[in-house]
């Protein structure tokens, strides 16, 4: 259980296509401190959750972003952000040409 002071940020466009009726989510940014306390699991999950009861309504297509190159930078900050995507069911893939995923 966590007490203390905490805050974060989810930061996320949604495209809508009026012919297809579906839509792409672009999650732009995305932090949390405390590390390590599983806020950013929650925030998430909850935004996932946000995104499946909204289907219902919008067709959503995908959930895309860039990861940070900021968190390339240190090897256990890295670790612990992929292992968050990995974890709510997402996909990160190296550009072979740019060295970002």
């Amino acid at each position: 259980l966590f007490s203390g002071y905490a805050k974060g940020l989810l930061m996320a466009g949604i495209n809508f296509h009026p012919h297809t009726g579906k839509n792409r989510v672009f999650l732009q940014d995305f932090w949390v401190i405390p590390q390590g306390k599983g806020l950013g699991t929650l925030m998430l999950d909850l935004f996932i959750q946000f995104l499946h009861e909204w289907n219902s309504f919008f067709e959503i297509e995908s959930i895309r972003g860039e990861l940070s190159v900021i968190d390339e930078e240190d090897e256990k900050n890295k670790n612990r952000r992929d292992y968050l995507y990995r974890k709510a069911g997402f996909t990160i893939l190296r550009n072979e040409n740019t060295g970002k995923k």
